[in-house]
């Protein structure tokens, strides 16, 4: 695809893990994805705007990739799952492009103690 506004188009359809993926078929999608902010807020890496007042954290999504890569290693309804070796390697790695990523759209401005 030689014109980036449809190359966008379909780029924002993918579903999160597809898209993050798709930096690697070549240096034109990596620059596009990189460049996009609409799709760098949908791969959680840019903020999206903020979010009506009275919003709590409950509406706010998580990052999907931390649901299903992460969170069923901390939580799970019959205890923590045995880690997969290959998981492991790829979220320990220092490059990982999950350490970039924010944990809640838009992310949290304010936590109140009580």
């Amino acid at each position: 695809l030689s014109i980036p506004e449809l190359l966008e188009l379909i780029l924002v359809r993918l579903d999160m893990r597809t898209l993050l993926l798709s930096q690697g078929v070549c240096r034109t999608w990596q620059t596009i994805i990189t460049r996009c902010p609409h799709l760098q807020r949908a791969l959680y890496f840019q903020p999206c705007r903020s979010s009506p007042p009275g919003t709590t954290s409950q509406d706010r999504p998580l990052n999907p990739l931390f649901q299903s890569i992460i969170s069923p290693y901390i939580i799970s309804e019959t205890g923590p799952k045995r880690p997969n070796p290959a998981t492991i390697a790829a979220i320990s790695e220092p490059t990982a492009s999950w350490r970039r990523m924010l944990i809640r759209q838009p992310p949290t401005s304010l936590l109140t103690v009580v």
